[in-house]
C-alpha cells in the first residue's frame, strides 16, 4: 500500500487588463493631436503604473496589425482594422482570461468588421476613451477611382471618379486629372449636398505612350473645408504597347476553336484570326502564336512554323497523324482510339495551375484520344496525363515542349470544348478553362530571355508596403551566379538618392528596402562581372494611401455603444482619473484564486522515509525486548 500526503496551495493571479491603443494616422490628424501625444508621453505611463498595483496590465496597439507590448506608439498605421482586437489578444494571453479592456481610439475603423459587431461574443467590460474631433465640417473627398489596370496603346479608356461630398450648399467644384503636373482633363459642377452624397464622374483618356503612368485626381477646396488631405488621390495605368496576335488554322471546323477564342477574348491582350489551312494567304511570321487544330499530315504551314520557330498550340484528333517532331512513338494505330479521362501532374511547374480548380479537373468529361504508346520528345512538362478505364497512365494528354528556339503545346485529344461546358456546369462560370487557355498562350508567347542580368522590380506598390526586389545574374552558359555584389540606386522626384546592396542566396539576389515615401522613383540596378558592367533601369511608383484621411470625424457614439454593450463606460481624454477610479473600484474585476492540489508519496520524501524506518526499527526493538519476536 502506498502512503502519500496531499497539499493544497492557493495561487492568487492579478486580473488581466488590456490597454488597446489606436496607432493609426487619424489619431493625430485632428485638432487634439497635441493632447493625444501628451497623453501617450505622460499620462499613459502613469495610468499603467497605478493600475499595475492591482492588475496585470498589458498594452497592445491596433491599426493595420495588432502589436503586443510595443516599444513605441507613433501613430503611423495607414489603416484601422479592429476586427481581431479581441481574438488575437486572447490568443496572446493564452488561458489567462481578460478581465477588462481600455480602448483608446477615435472610433474611425476603415477596414474589417467593426468592433461593435463583435462585442456580442465578449465576456469582459470595455472602457472606451474617445479622441479626435466629432464636429462635422464641409468636406469633399475623392472616395474611389474605378479604372482598368491595363490598356493597349492608342486605345481610349474610361476613368470613373466617385466624389464624396458633405454639408456643401451650391458651391462650384473643379475635378481634374493630371500627369506630371500637366492637367489632362477637368470638369466643373455645382455641389448641393446639405447631408452626405456620392457623385460619379467619368473621364475619357487616351493611352498615348507605353509603360506605367501615374495620374493624379484633384478636387478643388471649398471655403471653410477643414480636411483637404482627401481632396487628392492617385491611380496607375499600365499601357501595353502590343497585343498578342494569335492565328487559328484548321483542317475542318470544330467547336474547340470557338471555345479557345472566346476564352482569349475575355482579355483585350489578344487579337485572334481564324483561317482554314487552304485559305490562309497572309504572312505567318506576323503572329505570336499559331493554334493548329488537327493539322494535315504534310501541312506546309506547319513546316513553316517549325522552320521559323513560331510557338504553336497543336490540338490533335483521332484523325490527326501524330507528329514525330514532338513524340517518341513506339506504337500507333491511327484508326483506333481510347476514351480517356485526365489526371493532373502535381509536379507541373511551367505556370500556375491554381489549386482551387482541382475539383473541376477531377470531374472533367471523357474525351477521345489516339490509341498507342508515345511519350513527349526532348525537354517537356506534362500538365495532364491520360487515365484509361480508371487506370492512371504515363501517357501524356496535354504537355509543353521546348526546342532550342521554340516552344510548343500539344493536346492529344478530341473534345477540348467539353471541358469548358463542364466548367460552366460546375461553377456557373468558365474561369478555370479561361485560366488554362490564357496561361498556355501566354507561356508560348513569352520569348526566351537571354539577358544575363535581370532585375524584378514591381511597377507599383502602396506606401505601406515594403519594397522587395530580386535579381539574377548568369554567366556565359546561362548558369546562375552570385559572386559579384549587386547595387540599387533609387532617385525620387527631388533627386534624393537611396542606395542599397542586395543580399545573396545560392542562385539569386534579394533586397528588402523597407517602407519608402510615396512618389515616383527612377531606379538603377548594376553589377560588374569579369570586367563587364551590367545595368538595368526603370521606374517605380509608390502610391500614397489616403484611407485614414478620407474621414476624420471621430465616431464617439460608436465607442459609447461598445461600452454600454459590455457593461463598461465611455470617457473623454481629460477624464483619465475617473477611468482609473472606475477600474480600481470595479467589483466585477476580482483577483483570481487558483487552487492547486499536489500529492507526494512518503517514500519520495527523505524525512518521512527515515521517520518510517526509525519507527519500524523502534517497534522491532520493543517487540524483541518483550520477547514477542
Amino acid at each position: 500500500m502506498d502512503f502519500y500526503s496531499r497539499f493544497i496551495k492557493n495561487d492568487y493571479i492579478k486580473p488581466a487588463v488590456i490597454l488597446a491603443i489606436d496607432n493609426s494616422q487619424s489619431m493625430i490628424a485632428s485638432k487634439d493631436s497635441a493632447e493625444v501625444k501628451k497623453f501617450i508621453k505622460n499620462n499613459l505611463p502613469q495610468l499603467i503604473s497605478h493600475l499595475s498595483e492591482k492588475f496585470d496590465v498589458q498594452t497592445i496597439t491596433f491599426g493595420e496589425k495588432i502589436h503586443f507590448n510595443p516599444d513605441s506608439i507613433i501613430f503611423n498605421d495607414f489603416k484601422t482594422n479592429g476586427e481581431n482586437i479581441f481574438s488575437e489578444t486572447q490568443q496572446i494571453l493564452g488561458n489567462k482570461p481578460i478581465s477588462a479592456m481600455v480602448m483608446i481610439t477615435d472610433g474611425i475603423f476603415n477596414e474589417g468588421v467593426h468592433p461593435v459587431s463583435l462585442t456580442n461574443n465578449v465576456d469582459f467590460s470595455i472602457y472606451t476613451i474617445g479622441t479626435g474631433d466629432t464636429t462635422i465640417y464641409k468636406d469633399i473627398a475623392v472616395k474611389k477611382i474605378l479604372h482598368n489596370k491595363n490598356v493597349f496603346i492608342g486605345n481610349d479608356f474610361i476613368v470613373e471618379v466617385l466624389l464624396h461630398t458633405a454639408h456643401i450648399n451650391n458651391e462650384k467644384v473643379k475635378i481634374s486629372i493630371s500627369e506630371n503636373n500637366k492637367e489632362l482633363l477637368s470638369k466643373e459642377l455645382i455641389i448641393n449636398s446639405p447631408n452626405e452624397n456620392i457623385t460619379s464622374l467619368q473621364f475619357q483618356l487616351n493611352a498615348e505612350k507605353g509603360g506605367h503612368h501615374t495620374y493624379k485626381v484633384t478636387a478643388s477646396v471649398v471655403k471653410d473645408e477643414k480636411n483637404t488631405q482627401n481632396n487628392v488621390a492617385y491611380f496607375v495605368i499600365n499601357v501595353i504597347e502590343n497585343k498578342l496576335k494569335v492565328l487559328f488554322l484548321y483542317s475542318a471546323p470544330h467547336p474547340d476553336i470557338s471555345a479557345i477564342r472566346q476564352s482569349l477574348h475575355q482579355s483585350e491582350q489578344y487579337q485572334t484570326e481564324v483561317f482554314s489551312e487552304q485559305t490562309f494567304n497572309k504572312n505567318i511570321n506576323d503572329y505570336d502564336v499559331v493554334v493548329f487544330h488537327s493539322p494535315e499530315s504534310n501541312s506546309p504551314l506547319f513546316s513553316k512554323c517549325l522552320q521559323s520557330n513560331i510557338p504553336m498550340f497543336i490540338i490533335t484528333t483521332h484523325l490527326t497523324p501524330l507528329q514525330n517532331k514532338f513524340l517518341n512513338i513506339t506504337q500507333n494505330l491511327p484508326q483506333q482510339t481510347n476514351e480517356i479521362e485526365c489526371t493532373l501532374n502535381t509536379s507541373f511547374s511551367t505556370f500556375s495551375t491554381n489549386d482551387e480548380y482541382k475539383e473541376i479537373v477531377n470531374q472533367l468529361p471523357i474525351i477521345i484520344a489516339p490509341y498507342g504508346n508515345y511519350a513527349p520528345a526532348g525537354e517537356y512538362q506534362v500538365l495532364y496525363y491520360q487515365k484509361i478505364n480508371q487506370v492512371l497512365t504515363e501517357l501524356p494528354l496535354f504537355f509543353f515542349t521546348q526546342t532550342t528556339n521554340g516552344k510548343y503545346a500539344v493536346f492529344l485529344g478530341d473534345g477540348l470544348w467539353k471541358w469548358k461546358m463542364k466548367n460552366f456546369q460546375i461553377k456557373q462560370n468558365t474561369e478555370w478553362f479561361n485560366h488554362l487557355i490564357t496561361q498556355s498562350i501566354r507561356y508560348l508567347a513569352i520569348k526566351r530571355d537571354k539577358t544575363p542580368f535581370k532585375v524584378y522590380m514591381p511597377a507599383t506598390i502602396n506606401e505601406n508596403e515594403p519594397l522587395q526586389v530580386s535579381a539574377e545574374l548568369y554567366n556565359e552558359i546561362m548558369q546562375p551566379i552570385t559572386e559579384p555584389d549587386v547595387f540599387l540606386i533609387l532617385k525620387d522626384s527631388s533627386n534624393h538618392e537611396y542606395k542599397f546592396v542586395f543580399s545573396k542566396s545560392s542562385n539569386n539576389y534579394f533586397l528588402n528596402a523597407g517602407i519608402l515615401p510615396s512618389g515616383e522613383y527612377i531606379y538603377k540596378a548594376y553589377t560588374q562581372y569579369q570586367s563587364k558592367e551590367y545595368i538595368q533601369t526603370g521606374k517605380l511608383h509608390i502610391l500614397p494611401l489616403s484611407i485614414e484621411k478620407n474621414n476624420l470625424v471621430a465616431q464617439h457614439h460608436l465607442l459609447k455603444t461598445i461600452a454600454n454593450k459590455t457593461s463598461g463606460k465611455y470617457f473623454q481624454l481629460n477624464e483619465i482619473e475617473q477611468l482609473e477610479n472606475n477600474l480600481l473600484n470595479d467589483e466585477n474585476i476580482k483577483i483570481i484564486a487558483v487552487e492547486q492540489d499536489t500529492y507526494q508519496y512518503w517514500i519520495e520524501n527523505k524525512i518521512w522515509f527515515f521517520i518510517i524506518i526509525l519507527l519500524s526499527l523502534c517497534e522491532w526493538i520493543i517487540r524483541r525486548w518483550n520477547g514477542i519476536i
